[in-house]
């Protein structure tokens, strides 16, 4: 808009994904920070597939505290996930602890499932997105998902 060009959205998420990079406390905490910073509690969750060596699928769902670093819990389910079977996963994952205020999931489709959000209506936790395509929007949870894979 600066030089009078109408530019999609989707292009300039795609240009900023590509090459913005900002530099770590130079123009203060990132998004996740600072949710993090200003919310009594926020988990980020994140659902990976781990192949083993006797040719077998398990999906892996991550949970995290974003403040703290630590990790809450793990839920696995062997095959084919649904929306039933990724609230059973985290209900697993987050053990009978207090479910947290806020929970940042992806855009994974299965995360759009009705069991998945009433399962989250039920626990009173509000569901926050992160920005699409950029996997970089979760790195702690990327980090350990990485480590566990390695």
């Amino acid at each position: 808009m600066a030089f009078g060009l109408e530019i999609d959205k989707d292009v300039v998420r795609r240009i900023l994904s590509a090459h913005y990079r900002p530099v770590p406390d130079v123009r203060g905490p990132s998004w996740l920070t600072f949710l993090g910073h200003t919310k009594d509690s926020l988990w980020s969750c994140d659902l990976f597939r781990c192949e083993l060596a006797t040719l077998r699928t398990h999906w892996i769902l991550v949970v995290m505290d974003q403040f703290t670093r630590r990790i809450i819990g793990f839920g696995v389910q062997r095959g084919v996930v649904d929306g039933v079977a990724l609230c059973r996963m985290f209900q697993r994952a987050i053990g009978g602890s207090n479910p947290p205020r806020c929970l940042s999931s992806d855009h994974d489709p299965l995360y759009r499932y009705h069991q998945w959000q009433a399962n989250l209506r039920v626990l009173g936790v509000v569901e926050i997105k992160t920005v699409p395509y950029v996997p970089l929007s979760h790195p702690f949870v990327e980090r350990l998902i990485g480590t566990i894979r390695r």
